[in-house]
């Protein structure tokens, strides 16, 4: 208690909170030691580092609070959450579950086209559709203010995300299906995507020794102010030895026409090595990356995976809880529901799952053709002039008709189509669904702002753990 008042002073000396911001602040900050606790327990630095990442910008702040942000859409505080375009089948929609612009990427569709979709779904579960759109409305809010725009001009962004949504989903339920038109910025994330091609990241990541590829370990990209960005890390015996087992039993997995046979593990405990440094919200999980064959024996066609380890989704209060029984774990609901979600549930074809222990293992491609949107890089070009502002509002008009189409793919609990649930409870009126999603997103995103000052006093008050155990 002594100690929980004394942090209470210090963030009110550093920040000048109100009594109310203290209350807030408390909350931020129990709701990350909460969130973490399993990693804490089992490796504190990484979760320390997680922490100072989310420090280093509003965006990345955002990406690592998606459970503040639920848990705040169900308590409907600090910013009011009620809609007037829901019903209770449209709140049993599957979701993205963070559907922010840093989760938007490419992928190659089987007919060889470059697409762009939605890359992580490890949030993925029944829940309302709007609180998807809320979501990455803010997200669009918050990316505005990254890029230099006001608050007007911020909302203007979350407003661009909301009318596509609406739009999207009235054009899909009338059978209006239009080709997308991406916009400058994915426009030449695709051609990005393309250019790389599948041997961009076993350039970056392998080596080829006696005709043999290996994993490089060591640093690959240098640290930031002591947080890891990019590292491999060799395994110890036991654990290559276990990882491997895990590989063997994913093809068993993979999209149906794949080529299972390929997919052997190669170069025995030099083809695998831990990942350090990736994502926000997930950075302190376990990852491996590990080489597989590719259609022939030669090293020019092997491929790289990552094993991820799955953790559950955000909890939504009157919902059942994940997984159900129909899902073996939770990496499995990760595989189910982004194929479900996806335009092509076969664009990435070594998408599966595995068990490593207790741990459950979502296991993908790593390449170059899979090219994900970067806010701080695209807040780079828009000041250098290379894109323009017209180009970002093209951005966050097709991430929200890209939200819009993932959800209509989907269904209900119940296995009845998403699409006609959602049409029906916007009831025609796109331009209020925009102005009360925009609204929202504009007042959420101030919150947004001020969470961030109060995070970064509750780190330099308490310390990198924010005073939990770990």
């Amino acid at each position: 208690m002594f100690r929980q008042a004394m942090v209470a002073v210090a963030i009110a000396a550093c920040s000048g909170a109100s009594p109310v911001e203290d209350a807030r602040a408390a909350l931020i900050r129990d709701t990350l030691i909460r969130g973490d606790q399993l990693w804490r327990v089992r490796e504190p630095q990484l979760v320390a580092q997680k922490l100072a990442t989310m420090a280093t910008s509003r965006f990345a702040f955002l990406r690592g609070t998606n459970r503040l942000y639920w848990d705040d859409l169900q308590r409907g505080t600090p910013v009011e959450s009620s809609t007037a375009y829901g019903s209770a089948d449209a709140a049993g929609v599957m979701l993205v579950g963070d559907p922010h612009l840093e989760n938007l990427g490419t992928f190659q569709a089987p007919t060889g086209e470059i697409v762009v979709d939605w890359n992580d779904f490890d949030s993925s579960t029944w829940g309302p559709y709007w609180g998807d759109a809320r979501r990455l409305a803010v997200a669009c809010y918050v990316a505005g203010l990254e890029i230099g725009r006001d608050d007007a001009g911020a909302a203007a962004l979350a407003e661009r995300a909301a009318r596509g949504y609406a739009e999207e989903i009235g054009a899909l339920s009338a059978g209006r299906e239009a080709p997308m038109a991406l916009g400058a910025y994915l426009d030449d994330l695709t051609a990005k995507a393309r250019e790389d091609g599948d041997a961009d990241k076993l350039a970056t990541y392998t080596t080829v020794k006696d005709g043999v590829r290996t994993m490089r370990t060591g640093v690959i990209d240098p640290p930031i102010d002591g947080v890891t960005q990019d590292e491999l890390v060799p395994l110890a015996d036991a654990d290559a030895a276990a990882l491997a087992r895990a590989i063997a039993a994913w093809p068993d997995t993979v999209w149906a026409s794949t080529d299972r046979a390929s997919l052997a593990l190669v170069g025995g405990a030099r083809g695998m090595a831990r990942r350090l440094g990736a994502g926000v919200s997930s950075y302190p999980l376990y990852r491996w990356y590990a080489i597989v064959r590719g259609p022939t024996d030669a090293p020019d066609d092997d491929r790289l995976i990552e094993l991820k380890e799955a953790s559950d989704p955000v909890r939504l209060t009157g919902l059942p809880a994940w997984p159900p029984r129909t899902d073996r774990s939770n990496a499995e609901r990760v595989v189910r529901n982004q194929r479900a979600l996806h335009e092509w549930p076969d664009d990435d074809p070594q998408l599966g799952w595995t068990q490593l222990g207790e741990l459950a293992i979502q296991v993908r491609s790593r390449t170059g053709l899979q090219s994900g949107v970067d806010v701080a890089k695209l807040a780079t070009k828009v000041a250098s002039g290379k894109y323009t502002q017209a180009d970002v509002d093209d951005l966050a008009t097709s991430a929200g008709r890209l939200l819009a189409r993932a959800h209509a793919r989907g269904a209900l609990r119940d296995d009845r189509p998403a699409l006609p649930v959602i049409a029906a409870a916007l009831h025609g009126d796109a331009l209020g669904f925009t102005a009360e999603t925009a609204a929202f997103a504009r007042a959420y995103g101030a919150q947004t702002e001020n969470d961030v000052g109060l995070f970064r006093a509750l780190l330099a008050a308490d310390g990198p753990l924010l005073g939990g155990a770990p």
